[in-house]
């Protein structure tokens, strides 16, 4: 039986840090240089980040509470941009299903961020949910 790998909270941070400004956001820079100095600005800024993060306060309800909803709204950003990409004017196939696969997936990416804002909206049916679908469960004879 394979055994899933488990992300150590390096990896995460990692991860977490590594995007910097939306590709969304860089797309429309076309030419090459451009993205690549926005790229390092945002290196540079997380760099900031990294080292006075201790003299920040910290937010107030709580840094998972503050994610999930940073979460939310960057979910909701890729929705419009998909649904603006769904609306483009084709005249090749490709094109066409390309269109079709992003009015598909906008549709996807709202679940999801309603998903979150419906669990963070109830914590405790959410806290009780997981904590039910934690417990084992009988097997049957």
């Amino acid at each position: 039986m394979a055994r899933e790998a488990v992300m150590t909270s390096k990896q995460v941070t990692k991860k977490r840090w590594s995007g910097g400004f939306r590709e969304t956001f860089l797309v429309v820079f076309t030419r090459k240089a451009d993205a690549a100095a926005l790229r390092r600005l945002a290196l540079l800024l997380t760099e900031l980040y990294r080292c006075s993060a201790q003299w920040w306060p910290p937010h107030k309800g709580g840094e998972d509470a503050a994610i999930l909803r940073a979460v939310v709204a960057d979910l909701r950003h890729l929705r419009y941009v998909l649904e603006w990409a769904s609306g483009g004017t084709t005249y090749s196939e490709l094109g066409r299903a390309y269109n079709w696969l992003a009015r598909d997936c906008s549709g996807e990416v709202e679940k999801i961020a309603a998903a979150i804002e419906a669990a963070m909206e109830d914590p405790r049916g959410t806290m009780e949910r997981h904590r039910a679908s934690l417990m084992p469960r009988e097997v049957a004879p």
